[in-house]
C-alpha cells in the first residue's frame, strides 16, 4: 500500500487476536511535513522517490515523499494520500491522510504509520524484499502478503492466498513469513516503528 495509488487490499485477510500490550501514544505537536533538520536546525526540503516493484523487479508505481531522517539501514520519508476515501475493515483512508513511511535495506518489510491529522489510524506494514537505497531513490520488492496493527492492538494479516500464488522458493517463502513474525513480536512490544516515537 502507498499514498499514490488505489491499491490498498481489501480482501484475502484474517484478523488475528493479540498484541494485547499495544497502546496508541499521545500525538505529537512537533510533528512536521516537508522538512529534514538541518545541522543548525535550519529545515531543508529533501525529496525521495520510492519504487514499488513486484516480486519479478517490474515497477508498478513510483511515488515522492519528504524526507524526515535516513541511515544506511532505514530511511524515513512522509507521503499524503490522494486517494478515497477508501473504507475498510481495518481503517478509512481519506484525501490527507498523512503517511510516515519507514524502509528498511536489511530487512524484509516496510511499515508505514497513518495519521489523519492527529488522529492515529494504525501501521500497514509491506512485507518485502529488503529494499534498495540509491541516492534518493527507494526500490521496493513488493511480495504481497501485509499486515495491519490498530493502535488498539488489533491486527490484520491481509492477502496470504495472493503470497502463496507467487510461487516463491522456500528460502524467500521463509523469510517472508520470519519478516511477518518479527512485525508483530515488535508491535507487541512497542519497538521501533511502533514505539512512541514513531511520528519521528
Amino acid at each position: 500500500m502507498h499514498p499514490e495509488r488505489n491499491e490498498v487490499k481489501s480482501k484475502g485477510h484474517r484478523v488475528v487476536e493479540g498484541c494485547g500490550e499495544c497502546k496508541d501514544s499521545p500525538s505529537s505537536s512537533t510533528a512536521r511535513r516537508d522538512y529534514i533538520a538541518a545541522p543548525l536546525g535550519v529545515p531543508t526540503l529533501k525529496m525521495i522517490t520510492v519504487h514499488k516493484l513486484d516480486h519479478n523487479g517490474k515497477e508498478k508505481i513510483a511515488y515522492s515523499g519528504d524526507l524526515i531522517s535516513r541511515n544506511d539501514k532505514e530511511i524515513v520519508l512522509e507521503a499524503i494520500f490522494k486517494f478515497g476515501p477508501l473504507e475498510f475493515e481495518y481503517a478509512t483512508l481519506k484525501p490527507g491522510d498523512r503517511f510516515v513511511e519507514h524502509f528498511y535495506s536489511d530487512r524484509w518489510y516496510n511499515v508505514f504509520a497513518i495519521y489523519e491529522g492527529d488522529l492515529h489510524k494504525g501501521w500497514y506494514c509491506n512485507i518485502t524484499r529488503p529494499a534498495k537505497f540509491e541516492g534518493d531513490h527507494i526500490y521496493a520488492d513488493d511480495l504481497a502478503l501485509d499486515y495491519f496493527l490498530q493502535p488498539n492492538g488489533k491486527e490484520f494479516i491481509l492477502d496470504e492466498e495472493e503470497f502463496n500464488a507467487l510461487g516463491l522458493d522456500s528460502k524467500e517463502s521463509a523469510a517472508a513469513r520470519e519478516a511477518l513474525a518479527e512485525l508483530r513480536h515488535l508491535a507487541a512490544r512497542r519497538i521501533h516503528p511502533f514505539d512512541s516515537n514513531h511520528r519521528a
